[in-house]
């Protein structure tokens, strides 16, 4: 049984740790929103897009993965390539237009509305869900 109260205690107190920390921290969230679109983070976006167009996966993300290499090559983001470095990466593909709207965070974020995920959404209701469990505790 002793392993079990230590256990207990352990989580009672990074519980506390982390609402501490939580409750003292700031967000600069313009800075936040900056570094989302650095870093080719929508990569996966782009191997969904092409997956979802009948592409088998594995050559989807090569794809994918090509153009991350020229964007990195180049020093810009997957934002700032055009249909025809698209095409010329991967000539197989029937590139568009469309793959564009795909290259936004806030969009990529709220694709994954299931239970649990990240989605606007999901996060409110997580977040209502636990503020009116909070109301019932003594």
């Amino acid at each position: 049984q002793e392993p079990l109260y230590d256990a207990v205690e352990t989580a009672i107190l990074c519980t506390r740790t982390m609402a501490g920390l939580v409750a003292g921290s700031a967000f600069e969230v313009e800075r936040m929103q900056r570094a989302v679109g650095q870093g080719h983070l929508l990569a996966t976006e782009v191997a969904d897009w092409l997956a979802a167009r009948g592409v088998p996966f594995r050559q989807a993300h090569a794809a994918a993965g090509a153009l991350v290499r020229m964007a990195s090559a180049r020093g810009v983001e997957l934002t700032a390539l055009t249909l025809d470095d698209l095409r010329a990466t991967a000539p197989e593909v029937e590139w568009d237009e469309t793959l564009f709207a795909v290259l936004d965070p806030a969009r990529a974020v709220d694709r994954r509305d299931v239970i649990g995920g990240p989605a606007r959404a999901r996060v409110l209701e997580a977040i209502e869900q636990a503020e009116r469990q909070l109301a019932k505790e003594p």
